[in-house]
């Protein structure tokens, strides 16, 4: 999704067009096991791009904005393969058929909460609902246009999909504002079990609000972040359990799997020394895009 945009923009919960929309989903009974051990990625995927048939991306005719706000989609296939990852992890059973689809058993049905930070367009939110027995999936994005594009897919999802999917669906919420609550009060993805963060444009700066927001998670709940590691390893805050290349709508991404420790204390020295090395990397990583351009 684009940036989150720590220290600007409205709180959140502050949506577009009269306030926070949420979506609640009327679900039919969930169908046999086999029919959800059928239910992949390349079934997320086709039912996502029937919901959108405009396709992926941003909308059209946006004005420019900064570099943080670049926009990126998840695919189908990654976050399918960042949800398996999640479950090895946890040694969670995974039953699977030959094609090799996949039925989540690490939440019960209504119990799982999935948070997509900078959700753009709301692809990712939806198609962690179309992939997952999640309980609630929700996403928080900064720029209006997008949020309100969010909002579209989500009452399609709710209208057209969620009765077709081989488990009750998710309840999902969309919120335009600033996905970092300041003042140290616990942002509104605090209840978490997954946060997604696609990190690629993210500069430091950001990085570390969301780090710092970050240490309300429960022990135990994952933060995955895309293209580069939260900030907060060194001082016990997360633990770093692996990384994994997987597909991107734009190609394919290191994703990091973090973890929020239990024993871990916010210490703001330690996390400045690891802004201030990934400042230092994001300016050697713009120094090589500028002489690749110049080339």
């Amino acid at each position: 999704g684009s940036g989150c945009r720590a220290g600007g923009g409205a709180r959140p919960g502050r949506a577009g067009r009269g306030g926070r929309v949420v979506m609640r989903v009327v679900v039919r009974a969930g169908e046999d096991d086999t029919a959800a051990a059928r239910w992949g990625a390349a079934e997320a995927s086709a039912l996502l791009d029937e919901l959108r048939p405009g396709g992926w991306g941003a909308p059209a005719g946006g004005d420019a904005c900064p570099a943080e706000l670049v926009y990126g989609e998840v695919s189908a296939q990654g976050l399918a393969g960042v949800l398996r990852w999640i479950e090895a992890a946890e040694g969670t059973p995974q039953p699977a058929d030959r094609a090799g689809h996949h039925k989540s058993l690490l939440w019960p049905h209504g119990a799982g909460v999935f948070w997509d930070l900078g959700s753009g367009a709301g692809a990712a939110v939806v198609l962690a609902a179309l992939l997952r027995p999640f309980g609630f999936c929700g996403g928080v994005e900064v720029q209006p246009a997008l949020h309100l594009a969010a909002e579209e897919l989500g009452a399609a999802f709710t209208g057209r999909a969620a009765a077709r999917l081989p488990f009750p669906a998710a309840r999902l919420e969309f919120r335009c504002g600033d996905c970092c609550a300041p003042g140290g009060r616990p942002p509104t993805w605090a209840g978490a079990d997954v946060v997604l963060v696609h990190a690629t444009a993210f500069g430091a700066r950001l990085l570390g609000n969301v780090a710092r927001n970050a240490q309300h998670l429960r022990p135990g709940a994952w933060l995955v972040s895309v293209s580069k590691p939260l900030p907060g390893v060194g001082s016990g805050l997360f633990t770093l359990e692996g990384k994994e290349a997987l597909p991107m709508e734009y190609g394919p991404a290191e994703v990091y799997f973090q973890r929020r420790s239990g024993r871990g204390a916010f210490d703001p020295e330690v996390l400045a020394f690891e802004l201030e090395e990934a400042a230092s990397d994001e300016a050697l990583l713009r120094e090589l895009l500028a002489d690749w351009e110049d080339a």
